[in-house]
């Protein structure tokens, strides 16, 4: 089940950061962003790797090196897909996860539903205001 956790949204941050800071010939470095944002670089550049391997970042190797945006439109749950496949996540189970998951499966395609609408555009647009 996807959850907003922390990493979910450092992640979304992340994407944030590079839409407002990157261009082509300058590249956001992992670096650049976690010492930006206080997090912890180690576990910020697997997910941006991560979303560079869907197509949501193009990454440029070398000292100058970094990411940028690979294409417009990319929403929210675009972003938490790519980055469900760094989560850790261990499955628990039990009789009462069996009765209750199709209530909160539903409740899940509601927050799907509503990431789907909100852009990268959205979201940095709300930055710089």
């Amino acid at each position: 089940m996807k959850q907003l956790t922390r990493k979910n949204i450092m992640v979304i941050g992340a994407v944030i950061d590079i839409a407002l800071h990157a261009t082509p010939k300058r590249p956001v470095s992992s670096r650049a962003i976690a010492a930006r944002h206080n997090l912890p670089a180690r576990y910020l550049e697997p997910a941006l790797q991560s979303l560079t391997r869907v197509g949501l970042l193009k990454a440029t190797r070398g000292p100058s090196g970094g990411y940028e945006i690979a294409r417009e439109g990319i929403t929210a749950e675009d972003i938490l897909r790519a980055a469900e496949s760094v989560e850790e996540e261990s499955v628990i189970v039990s009789p009462l996860l069996d009765r209750i998951m199709p209530t909160l499966a539903r409740a899940e395609e509601s927050f799907v539903s509503a990431l789907s609408q909100i852009t990268l555009k959205d979201l940095t647009e709300e930055v710089r205001t």
